[in-house]
């Protein structure tokens, strides 16, 4: 501790006037009065000496698991002052005994406050029966930490605590509902949330062995001792670095407080351990976030709503327009036949022919009866025209695929009768490449589908008889698609020409 840390031993009880038969020793960091941060590690209970926080650790492991030392070089690194202390020895003197309880307590105001002149963020870890002197120098000196502490961490600690409506009046729950972690011995994994307990918030050490609790959570402390820091140094520049206005009133400087811890909370990483303080901080956020999205998504409801309904309205407003547009000159015209039919036939019964004019309107409206009849049976023979092509292209396709197996056939038939000559396993792959693939097209084939006057239109009537051909046959799939590609080239040869 002293020569590889730099640390100061300090003999405790300083009064050296009155006769003591036992005294004790407290280490703390050199230089204690340029530390704006400072860190007490407190041990717990039994034979466990400063700097240890388990003799069997030590002995059964190595000092990286049962010691203060990985602990000292993250302060040292962050350059924070540290006390260690020694509760676990008693101070006897004439007429009676110093508790652990007070040795504490002593080391707080005789030795730390009057050395540590600089500090302002208060740092303590606390394990095991060390939860239990941490209380009681909380509940001693609450005026003094009140305004120094910034974060507590409790390993695995045995320390009992109210909190919640029976804990208003008491300081030590306050300050640790506001600054406490306990660090406790869980399944879980490091960091989980376990529940409220013992004033503060309780999250797993990340082990389930009392001992090695402080070693387990050892990064998860120094990342909330770091965030505790950095939060409290930025809290204190910006009150540092306000200017305020004459006349400002208390509501005035509690909103913009207000609006800090609103900022603050943000930040806050849901996954890592907050106290009960940040937690609730956290859901009172949450819950406005949530609120506020609820009100803007309603909001943009009501706005789109309210623009559909205008489109709507306008939409309507037109077509009705256009309504009346389209029976007004639909009345217009049937006025006009109307009037010249009961003419026409007013004339006709009384042995008078109509005029030029009565005659057009009569012979318009039959033109366009029988206009559209006539429409009507040239769609129907313009219908029955395109299925017979199809059936006669569909019977050409179906006749060549047959040529072309046979031809196949013939082939395969007369290659094998002339290849004595070669070796057995030449032979046997080149039938192999002739089996393969699909067949082939016999010259005379391809003469007879050259003469077929095949137009653009047929061109696009193969593409479904091809679809319809496969799902039936679908075994000459290559086949269909090797004579589609044939009528393709003559499609364009024929564009070429």
């Amino acid at each position: 501790m002293e020569t590889k840390y730099n640390f100061t031993k300090i003999i405790i009880p300083l009064d050296k006037e009155r006769p003591y038969q036992k005294e004790s020793y407290v280490f703390i960091s050199e230089n204690p009065e340029k530390y704006h941060t400072v860190v007490y590690v407190i041990q717990g209970s039994g034979a466990v000496r400063p700097g240890q926080w388990s003799r069997a650790l030590c002995i059964n492991e190595s000092l990286d698991e049962g010691s203060i030392f990985p602990y000292l070089q993250d302060f040292e690194k962050r350059g924070w002052g540290c006390v260690v202390f020694n509760p676990n020895d008693a101070i006897d003197f004439v007429g009676g005994r110093f508790s652990t309880y007070n040795s504490v307590n002593y080391v707080h105001r005789q030795v730390v406050i009057p050395r540590f002149t600089s500090m302002r963020n208060l740092l303590i870890v606390a394990h095991s029966a060390g939860g239990v002197r941490t209380v009681d120098l909380m509940r001693s000196d609450s005026a003094t930490l009140a305004r120094s502490i910034c974060a507590v961490a409790f390993t695995d600690s045995v320390h009992g605590l109210a909190y919640g409506h029976s804990a208003r009046d008491d300081p030590a729950s306050l300050c640790l509902y506001s600054n406490a972690i306990h660090f406790k011995c869980s399944s879980l994994p490091l960091s989980k949330y376990i529940g409220a307990r013992d004033g503060c918030s309780c999250v797993s050490a990340g082990t389930v062995k009392h001992e090695w609790s402080s070693c387990c959570a050892k990064e998860a402390v120094i990342e909330f001792f770091e965030r505790r820091v950095r939060e409290r140094e930025e809290e204190r520049e910006g009150e540092e670095g306000e200017e305020r206005e004459e006349g400002e009133g208390e509501e005035e400087r509690e909103k913009k407080k207000a609006e800090k811890r609103e900022r603050w909370v943000a930040q806050l990483d849901p996954t890592q351990p907050m106290t009960l303080e940040e937690m609730e901080f956290r859901r009172e956020y949450e819950k406005k976030k949530e609120e506020e999205g609820k009100s803007s998504k309603q909001k943009e409801g009501e706005e789109e709503g309210e623009e559909e309904e205008e489109k709507e309205i306008e939409e309507k407003e037109k077509e009705e327009k256009e309504k009346e547009e389209k029976e007004k000159e639909k009345e217009k015209v049937n006025g006009e036949k109307d009037y010249l039919r009961v003419l026409a036939e007013w004339e006709r019964k009384n042995g008078r022919r109509g005029g030029k004019e009565r005659k057009r309107v009569v012979n318009e409206e039959e033109r366009e009866k029988e206009k559209e009849g006539d429409d009507e049976e040239a769609d129907d023979e313009e219908e029955e025209r395109l299925q017979k092509r199809r059936q006669f292209l569909k019977s050409k396709m179906l006749e060549a695929i047959s040529r072309m197996n046979q031809a196949s056939d013939e082939q395969s038939s007369s290659s094998s009768s002339s290849t004595s000559s070669s070796d057995s396993s030449s032979s046997s792959s080149d039938k192999e490449t002739t089996s393969s693939g699909p067949s082939s097209v016999p010259p005379s084939l391809l003469e007879e589908l050259s003469q077929l006057h095949i137009s653009s239109e047929d061109y696009e009537l193969l593409p479904p008889i091809v679809g319809e051909i496969v799902m039936v046959m679908p075994e000459k799939k290559d086949d269909l698609l090797k004579l589609y590609k044939i009528f393709n080239e003559m499609q364009e040869k024929k564009k070429s020409e």
